[in-house]
């Protein structure tokens, strides 16, 4: 299996170097076949986002500090878009969260992601638009474009990125790091880069074990359409009502 570099994917279809967004990630076999692909955005259409800041800020109410992790973060989008929905729905209470760890086993694209202006689509503009409740210029200055243009060039803030650490990691390695306790552990749509299937039943038997005492596990379609959520259930997680969201029950 081959995990391609990322990619930037245009609306022409064209790919070429990335000068960050909207990103695209594949994954070929042994033949060169595509066996994966995968893009993301801000706030991807497949989670509850309010429904799991409310989930989450109720769930650790009475907690001093929560532990967020973000494997494959990629460009950051969701990390980001966590960060973002959190501050602006509970202010200070949402401080607890932070920082949110973002990490990635792509080098380029934590690099990208620490240096460069963000290409963002007017559809990412308008997500962060809504669920920050119109602040978007409290996270990201934006700069002038032309008419034509598809996308704006923006940078985020430091309100932003004092909320994210990014770093490079393995996470078949690199998850037996994570507090057992009171962790918030975002892997979604993961799976497919984590490697081998025996990799992948490896790292997520490590999540299964590591995770104990009031953690929270957030998946992708990925990892349902592979079966991780019934994996979970039936390791002793509980499936929330929020789609994609499991939590132990004191294990």
């Amino acid at each position: 299996m081959r995990i391609l570099p990322l990619m930037q994917n245009s609306y022409t279809g064209v790919r070429k170097a990335p000068t960050f967004k909207s990103i695209i990630r594949d994954v070929e076999d042994q033949d060169g076949n595509t066996i994966n692909s995968n893009t993301t955005c801000f706030y991807r259409k497949d989670l509850d986002w309010r429904g799991l800041g409310d989930y989450l800020m109720n769930k650790y109410q009475d907690k001093d500090k929560v532990n967020v992790y973000s494997y494959g973060c990629s460009d950051g989008s969701e990390a980001m878009s966590l960060a973002i929905l959190l501050k602006e729905g509970y202010g200070y209470r949402s401080r607890k969260f932070y920082p949110i760890y973002a990490k990635d086993n792509d080098e380029f694209i934590l690099n990208k992601i620490r240096s460069s202006n963000i290409k963002m689509y007017f559809s990412d503009i308008d997500n962060v638009v809504d669920y920050s409740y119109n602040h978007l210029g409290r996270y990201f200055e934006i700069f002038p474009q032309r008419p034509q243009d598809e996308s704006m060039i923006v940078h985020p803030t430091y309100e932003l990125n004092s909320k994210i650490r990014y770093s490079k990691a393995n996470a078949l390695r690199d998850v037996h790091k994570v507090p057992s306790e009171n962790t918030v552990l975002m892997i979604r749509n993961i799976m497919p880069y984590i490697g081998t299937k025996s990799q992948q039943e490896e790292f997520i038997n490590n999540v299964i074990t590591k995770l104990q005492k009031n953690c929270v596990v957030i998946i992708g379609t990925d990892e349902e359409q592979m079966g991780i959520g019934e994996k979970l259930e039936n390791s002793g997680f509980v499936k929330t009502k929020l789609h994609h969201v499991y939590e132990t029950v004191n294990k």
